[in-house]
């Protein structure tokens, strides 16, 4: 039986070697890639939140929504949307 253990990293797929004694295995390689998947998810959260308020606009309009989310960010997405209000 061998006391290691190889699996990868959930962010950058890098092989991750662990000892095995008892303990759970390491998701991530280290803490730089545990941040950025922190980071990642937050904002993926974030644009699936928009996602939903943007549901009773039509697919281009929510095109160009993320279009200018991804451009510009979250406050120019939301003076678009109050100008499409107020038309």
């Amino acid at each position: 039986m061998s006391y290691f253990k190889e699996h990868f990293c959930k962010q950058c797929q890098r092989p991750i070697i662990s000892v095995r004694m008892g303990c759970r295995a390491r998701i991530y390689c280290n803490n730089a890639c545990k941040q950025q998947a922190y980071r990642y998810n937050r904002e993926k959260k974030k644009r699936n939140d928009l996602r939903q308020q943007w549901q009773t606009y039509s697919n281009a309009s929510q095109n160009d929504l993320e279009k200018l989310l991804t451009l510009y960010g979250e406050e120019a997405v939301q003076f678009a949307i109050d100008a499409i209000h107020h038309m």
